[in-house]
C-alpha cells in the first residue's frame, strides 16, 4: 500500500466520523414539537351511573420522531375505570391497539400514584398527522345529589405541553331532558361562545386555541333519579373538602397573617421590658481620652455584650503594654533566597502585672500552667489555644456582671432565649407539618399559622442577641467608650496625630478591641510615632524603649567606634516605628508587616484546631415524600396527555 493511499484512507476516515458526530449532534439537538389540531371527547352518561368516554386526538407532529402516545388519569373521584380501547384511524378505518403489549400498535395499563397510566406505541413517526382514539369507562364518576346528578369532568388534561387548536366536549345525558331541566357550567380554558344544546339533549362545549398547560372542566347536571346508582364511595368527603376548604383557608390565612404581624411585634415588645439598657444621660459626642482604666478585653465585652478573639488578643497587648509580657518578630530567608518567613515570639516578663482572672488565665495558657516557660512561640499555640478560648470568655463575661455593668451574665441571656427560640421553632415547624397532614386537602392554608409563628420565632433568635440588659452604669460606661471609639474612628478629624502620636501604645489594645487596629497603625505609622516598648527581642542589656536597628554612621550599642548608648537629642532613646521597621530590615510600611501581620495572625492561630479525623462509616440514605396531591377544581379526569 503507497503512503498516498494511507493518507487517503485516513481522510476518508476523518471525514465519516465527522459526518457521523454531525449528525448525532443534529439528532441530538432536535427539538419534538406538535400540536393538536383537534382535542374532543365524548362522555355518554349511562343509567346505571356509568361514564363512556371518548377521546379523539388529531395531532400533528411538526419536528422529531415519536413513537408513543401517554395518558394519565387520575383516579381519586372514580371508583374504577374499565374497558379501555386504543385505536388509530389509518386511511378512513380504524385500526385497534393490542392490550397489554409494548409492541408497535399495542398498548399497556399501570396504576402508578393514583393515576391510571396508558401507553400506546406506534411505528417512528415525524412531520405527519395522525388520529387516535381513546375509549375508556368510569365507574363511580358520577356525582348524585338529591338535587340533581352532575357530571363533573376535566375533559382537557392541565398537563399537555403543546397548544390545541379545537377542542370540543360533549356531554350525553341518560335520557334527553328539556334545556330548561338541565345546570350547564365550565372552568378553564375560555369557551368560544355558549354551550348548545342538540336535539337528543346533548351539551355541547366548543373552545379554541387553548395553550399548553391550561384545561377544560364541563359540569352538566340533570334532574336526579333517572340514574339508578348511590353516591360513590368518595363523593361524601370530596363534598366536605369542597364546603369547608374555603372556609378553613380563609381562617388559616387570616390567623396566619395576624401572627406574622403580631408575632414580631410581641417580640420587639418583649426587648423593650426585658432586653432594653436602663436610661442614662447623655454623654459627649466623642472622648479623646480612655473615660476609666478599664482593661480593653473587658472593654471589648462590655460594648458589643460578646466575648470575641478580638477582646482576648486586646487582653494579650494589654498585658503587654503593662509590662507583663513582650513580643517579638524574628525573620529569615527561606532556602533557595524564595523569601522570608515570619516567626512570633511571646516573652514572658512581669506575671504578677495580671490583675484579673481571664488575664492570669491568658498567661497560663501562653506559657505554662506554672509559668515556668520564658518564650513561647505563636505557631506553638496553634491547634491547642482554642480550648482555652470558651474559659476565658466565659470569665470576661463574668467579670462584667460582677462589676455592675449588666443585670445577668449576657451570655447565659443570649442562650436562655436562643434556646427558647429554638424550642419554639421546632413546635411551629411541627404544627405546620401536622396541620397540612390533618387537613391539607382542605387547603393549602393551613400551613400559614405555623409558618407565622416559625417567622416569630427566627425573630427571637435574631433578637436574642440583643436580650442582655445593662444596668445604668453599665449603660453609661459602655456609652463613654464608644465616645472614645468614635474618637478613634475618626482621629484625624479631632486631633493632630503629631501632638498625640506618644499615645499610640496606650491606644493599640483597645484599637483592638474595636476593630480598628490595623487603620491606628497604619495612621500613627504615617506620623513616625513611637513603637511600642514592648514590641523586639528581649536585649541583654538595658535598653530605653524597643527594639531598635543599627545606628547608621555611629555604630550599634557597644561596638567600637561608636558610643555605647544613644546620644542626647538624636531620638535614639525611643525609637519610631519606621526606625523599628528598618530595623526589621524594611520599609516603614513593615509595621503593618510586622505587628499587623501578628495581629491578623494571631485570630487564626489562637482559634485554630486540628483536622477531624477521617470517618469510616458512610452516613445514611431514606426516603422522601413520594409524590403529592392536588387540591384543585372538584370534577374527575385530567391528568396528563403527551408524546414521546
Amino acid at each position: 500500500m503507497t503512503h498516498l493511499s494511507k493518507k487517503q484512507i485516513g481522510l476518508g476516515l476523518l471525514l465519516t466520523l465527522l459526518l457521523l458526530l454531525g449528525t448525532l449532534t443534529s439528532v441530538l439537538a432536535q427539538d419534538k414539537t406538535l400540536f393538536w389540531q383537534r382535542y374532543d371527547v365524548d362522555i355518554d352518561v349511562q343509567t346505571n351511573g356509568d361514564m363512556l368516554i371518548e377521546e379523539t386526538q388529531q395531532i400533528d407532529f411538526t419536528s422529531g420522531s415519536f413513537h408513543f402516545g401517554f395518558a394519565a388519569i387520575p383516579l381519586d373521584r372514580v371508583e374504577r375505570i374499565t374497558d379501555i380501547q386504543v385505536s388509530e384511524v389509518i386511511n378512513g378505518s380504524e385500526r385497534p391497539y393490542t392490550p397489554n403489549s409494548s409492541s408497535e400498535y399495542g398498548f399497556t395499563t399501570t396504576r402508578n400514584e393514583g393515576n391510571l397510566e396508558i401507553t400506546w406505541y406506534f411505528p417512528p413517526t415525524q412531520n405527519s398527522e395522525h388520529t387516535y382514539i381513546l375509549r375508556y369507562r368510569v365507574i363511580g364518576g358520577l356525582r348524585i345529589y338529591e338535587g340533581g346528578d352532575q357530571v363533573w369532568w376535566k375533559a382537557i388534561p392541565a398537563d399537555h405541553n403543546f397548544p390545541i387548536e379545537s377542542a370540543t366536549v360533549t356531554v350525553m345525558p341518560p335520557q334527553t331532558f328539556p334545556k330548561s331541566d338541565l345546570v350547564v357550567n365550565s372552568y378553564g380554558a375560555p369557551l368560544s361562545g355558549d354551550p348548545a344544546y342538540t336535539d337528543r339533549g346533548a351539551v355541547v362545549f366548543n373552545a379554541q386555541n387553548i395553550p399548553a398547560g391550561q384545561e377544560l372542566e364541563v359540569r352538566v347536571q340533570f334532574p336526579h333519579g333517572v340514574v339508578q346508582a348511590e353516591p360513590p364511595s368518595w363523593q361524601a368527603a370530596d363534598d366536605q373538602v369542597r364546603t369547608w376548604g374555603p372556609v378553613i383557608g380563609v381562617g388559616s390565612g387570616v390567623l396566619g397573617l395576624m401572627l406574622l404581624i403580631g408575632g414580631p411585634m410581641a417580640v420587639y415588645l418583649l426587648w423593650r421590658s426585658r432586653g432594653r439598657d436602663d436610661a442614662i444621660a447623655a454623654v459627649p459626642e466623642y472622648l479623646s481620652e480612655p473615660p476609666s482604666d478599664l482593661p480593653a478585653g473587658i472593654v471589648g465585652t462590655l460594648i458589643d455584650e460578646h466575648a470575641d478573639v478580638k477582646d482576648i488578643i486586646a487582653s494579650i497587648l494589654d498585658l503587654a503594654e503593662r509590662g507583663a509580657l513582650r513580643m517579638e518578630e524574628q525573620k529569615k530567608e527561606t532556602k533557595m533566597g524564595l523569601g522570608v518567613s515570619r516567626e512570633f515570639i511571646f516573652h514572658l516578663e512581669d506575671a504578677g502585672q495580671a490583675q484579673y482572672p481571664h488575664e492570669e488565665r491568658l498567661l497560663k495558657r501562653i506559657f505554662g500552667s506554672n509559668l515556668k516557660k520564658q518564650e513561647r512561640k505563636l505557631r506553638d499555640l496553634q491547634n491547642k489555644f482554642y480550648t482555652a478560648i470558651p474559659e476565658i470568655q466565659q470569665m470576661l463575661y463574668k467579670e462584667v456582671a460582677d462589676r455592675g455593668y449588666f443585670y445577668h451574665n449576657p451570655d447565659s441571656v443570649r442562650s436562655r432565649w436562643r434556646g427558647l427560640a429554638m424550642f419554639g421553632l421546632i413546635v411551629a415547624a411541627g404544627s405546620a407539618v401536622c396541620l397540612v397532614v390533618l387537613l391539607g386537602e382542605y387547603s393549602w392554608a393551613v400551613a400559614c399559622p405555623g409558618l407565622a409563628l416559625m417567622a416569630s420565632a427566627l425573630t427571637l433568635i435574631s433578637v436574642s442577641q440583643h436580650m442582655p440588659r445593662k444596668t445604668a452604669q453599665g449603660a453609661e460606661e459602655a456609652a463613654k467608650w464608644l465616645a472614645f471609639k468614635k474618637y478613634l474612628q475618626n482621629i484625624e478629624q479631632y486631633g493632630d496625630l503629631e501632638h498625640i502620636k506618644g499615645k499610640f501604645e496606650q491606644y493599640l489594645p483597645y484599637a483592638t478591641a474595636f476593630g480598628l487596629e490595623q487603620r491606628l497603625i497604619k495612621q500613627f505609622s504615617a506620623v513616625n510615632a513611637p513603637a511600642p516598648t514592648w514590641w523586639g527581642p528581649v536585649l541583654p542589656y538595658p535598653h530605653y524603649g524597643g527594639y531598635y536597628g543599627p545606628h547608621v554612621g555611629s555604630g550599634s550599642p557597644g561596638s567600637a567606634g561608636g558610643p555605647p548608648g544613644p546620644l542626647a537629642g538624636d531620638g535614639s532613646g525611643m525609637p519610631s516605628l519606621s526606625g523599628m521597621s528598618e530595623g526589621l530590615g524594611t520599609s516603614l510600611a513593615s509595621m503593618s508587616d510586622g505587628l499587623g501581620t501578628l495581629l491578623s495572625s494571631a485570630g487564626s492561630t489562637l482559634t485554630s484546631q486540628p483536622a477531624p479525623e477521617p470517618s469510616s462509616g458512610g452516613g445514611f440514605s431514606g426516603g422522601g415524600f413520594s409524590g403529592g396531591g392536588s387540591f384543585g377544581g372538584g370534577g374527575g379526569g385530567g391528568g396528563s396527555r403527551g408524546f414521546g
